[in-house]
């Protein structure tokens, strides 16, 4: 049910470091997301990138996580669990890949 306010969510995916993720387990050029819709594809327009068009619902940079773990503990506060307090655990599953795992790993610290 914890996962049922968007607040919650909301907060969860800002205090992910893609950054991190990208650079220290991917190392292969993966370019960090802002959005659902990757990089590279085109939008509607086709002389045009989709993410250009369609912005980013955050800044994913290594620069801005600082700020986006500030907004995420005002986000958990507001639904009930200031820093993190009394919000119940819960199962993050992935496949047996060795790189799901160790971003699983990565996840669990951020979190």
């Amino acid at each position: 049910p914890h996962l049922d306010n968007p607040k919650v969510r909301q907060a969860l995916t800002l205090a992910v470091d893609r950054e991190y993720i990208c650079v220290n387990i991917g190392q292969a050029g993966q370019q960090p997301a802002g959005a659902y819709v990757p990089t590279g594809l085109t939008d509607a327009d086709p002389t045009k990138e989709f993410r250009e068009v369609g912005g980013d619902y955050y800044d994913p940079s290594g620069a801005a996580y600082e700020k986006n773990l500030e907004k995420a503990k005002q986000l958990l506060a507001e639904a009930g669990y200031p820093n993190g307090e009394g919000l119940p655990t819960f199962e993050y599953l992935y496949n047996e890949n060795t790189g799901h795992q160790m971003i699983g790993e990565a996840l669990q610290d951020m979190w």
